[in-house]
């Protein structure tokens, strides 16, 4: 977990509102990715709400983030 996006995500408070979340230039946040919630370190693994349920993405294949 070493770039750029991984380590701004780190330093985030939980629930951090977002608008889109890119993949591979893919936008996986529209229409139900509300926030981050989280990223581990150990694992990589980022958190993020989506409705009611929750998304997890390896966070160092995060392209982009659009904030709220």
């Amino acid at each position: 977990m070493a770039n750029a996006i991984c380590k701004l995500l780190q330093t985030l408070p939980p629930n951090y509102p977002i608008e889109n979340l890119f993949i591979n230039g893919v936008n996986l946040a529209s229409p139900s990715v509300t926030a981050f919630v989280h990223v581990d370190e150990k694992t990589g693994l980022a958190y993020f709400i989506n409705g009611d349920s929750s998304l997890v993405v390896d966070c160092s294949r995060i392209d982009g983030i659009d904030w709220a």
